[in-house]
């Protein structure tokens, strides 16, 4: 009847259906930010900081090369304890968890184009550039976009997914 009332009805609706997903996903999504800072002796600490109001469980730590092939660490340490510590890890809500790697030994060395990533528990990853070329590092920049919006369902097929390991 109204051609006009009907498409602003229609794009009303739009915008508003928009906004409550924008809403939605931040309250679901972990948010999860990283920063390194380098340390004496080749050491590396990776802050892992816990922006949401929920815990998360880290259930892995690992860096990626230039090409986007991620590698898991089997193990990292804590950086306030300087002990080794056993995944998972959690971080508390609104807080920050420092790991600690050594170049070289845990992470390659600094001459190397690597990147860092961290998969929780619930299967999201999240991704720092690091020294990485611009190609790879908007890759996983997807790939972590990918796997957070799909609350870690989905990521893209050249990432393979930690698993917690079975007990015996």
């Amino acid at each position: 009847m109204y051609p006009a009332l009907t498409n602003i009805l229609a794009l009303t609706a739009v915008v508003i259906s928009l906004v409550s997903l924008h809403f939605t996903f931040r309250k679901d999504a972990h948010r999860i930010r990283l920063e390194v800072t380098p340390l004496k002796f080749d050491a590396i600490a990776l802050g892992i900081k816990n922006d949401s109001a929920c815990d998360a469980d880290i259930l892995a730590v690992g860096y990626f090369d230039s090409f986007g092939n991620i590698t898991w660490l089997p193990q990292v340490g804590d950086y306030r304890t300087n002990q080794w510590v056993n995944y998972p890890i959690s971080v508390k809500a609104r807080s920050l968890y420092a790991v600690s790697m050594v170049a070289g030994r845990d992470v390659p060395s600094k001459e190397v184009l690597f990147g860092y990533c961290v998969q929780l528990a619930t299967g999201r990853i999240y991704v720092l550039r690091g020294t990485t070329p611009w190609h790879v590092a908007i890759k996983m920049h997807f790939a972590s976009l990918l796997s957070r919006i799909s609350g870690g369902r989905y990521v893209i097929p050249s990432i393979k997914r930690v698993r917690l390991p079975t007990r015996v």
